[in-house]
């Protein structure tokens, strides 16, 4: 029986420890025994981060995912260019994209999936395989709304459309009900902290320390606010967000680190924080990230501040503030009393290893892949 063979377009190296949704996909792939090469495209720092991930994985049945780098030079990101910008140069971005690449034959593969994001540029560029989009965020309704011609051409002909939540879906059904027919909710999982014990605690032990991490848009005057009212309290802020200066020394922001990196940092933390800047648009689509199952999972306090659907978050026990005022009253309020939180939800469900069976139970019933 000929081996199926699988191509994965993600961003960043495929890293078989990660909570990402794109991840724990190609690990699914491989444990049902295909052969995957993932590839990272585009990724602009190949050379710096390829050496800290393994070139091939072997699964327990006889899958193999292979790292593998098409390097593009020309970034594109909605964060550096206006929008006359890029309306007037779009065309040129998706081809230094799509085709300065290595070139893929796509018809080697028996199945090929894409993460949302970039790869969205070759919507127009794939035909043969089963055909798979992986979205983490809408591109249209979340990353960059520019993009979204791409994104639902791609939708369109994909045999199999995956979003993370019930949000998603009832956008789509409301803005465009012919795409959703081929489209599944697969909702993110987590892994949870092992030997607590054995991690290093890389804060003050003498200090309280809150911490967010995540990709959401953080409201940065509401952080100088609450570390301002609380200057015996420290804030860590982790992701791709850059640095601050003239803020108050117990607001520290670390920058994106691997994730492994981070868990010393979770562990330890004393609460969560969700400080989130009120983009409607974007937190139309907000729900539980595999962060927040990941800090649920520790039984300590989240909370956020008051932002467009946080009653969504709300209902599983997630603690939203009503102003800058009560942020800081919450935080307090928990740091002085601390409780041990049990959230509304079934958290064995969203176990990575519960996440890949539903994943194969998808596969294999919606749409055949064998």
């Amino acid at each position: 029986m000929k081996k199926i063979r699988a191509l994965v377009l993600g961003y960043m190296f495929f890293n078989p420890i990660s909570q990402r949704g794109i991840n724990v996909l190609t690990k699914t792939l491989a444990e049902l025994s295909m052969d995957v090469d993932f590839v990272s495209y585009p990724i602009y720092f190949a050379k710096k981060e390829g050496k800290n991930y393994l070139s091939t994985w072997y699964s327990n049945n006889g899958g193999i995912v292979s790292n593998k780098i098409a390097r593009v030079n020309i970034p594109y990101s909605s964060s550096h260019f206006p929008n006359f910008i890029k309306k007037s140069f779009i065309k040129f971005f998706e081809q230094t994209h799509v085709h300065t690449s290595p070139k893929i034959n796509f018809e080697e593969y028996d199945v090929v999936v894409i993460e949302s994001g970039k790869g969205v540029f070759f919507a127009d560029h794939i035909n043969g395989p089963i055909l798979i989009y992986r979205q983490s965020d809408p591109v249209e309704f979340g990353i960059d709304p520019s993009l979204g011609i791409y994104e639902r051409k791609l939708i369109e002909k994909a045999d199999l459309t995956l979003v993370v939540n019930e949000s998603i879906k009832e956008i789509y059904e409301e803005n465009y009900p012919h795409l959703i027919s081929k489209m599944r909710v697969w909702e993110n999982g987590f892994e949870p902290l092992k030997e607590r014990m054995k991690i290093k605690n890389p804060f003050d032990n003498t200090k309280k320390n809150v911490v967010y991490f995540g990709l959401f848009p953080i409201d940065i005057k509401l952080l100088i606010f609450a570390s301002e009212k609380m200057p015996d309290v420290h804030f860590h802020i982790f992701g791709y967000f850059n640095k601050r200066y003239s803020i108050p020394k117990n607001l520290h922001f670390h920058g994106f680190i691997p994730h492994k990196e981070l868990i010393p940092f979770i562990n330890n933390a004393d609460i969560f924080i969700l400080p989130y800047k009120d983009d409607k648009k974007r937190l139309s689509i907000v729900e539980k990230t595999s962060k927040i199952l990941l800090c649920m999972s520790t039984k300590k306090p989240i909370i956020a501040s008051n932002f467009t659907n946080s009653d969504k978050l709300e209902k599983y026990g997630v603690v939203i503030s009503n102003s800058n005022e009560n942020f800081v009253e919450k935080i307090r309020e928990f740091l002085e009393k601390p409780v041990v939180f049990n959230y509304n939800l079934d958290l064995k469900k969203y176990l990575i290893q519960e996440r890949i069976k539903e994943l194969k139970k998808i596969l294999v019933e919606d749409i055949n892949i064998f």
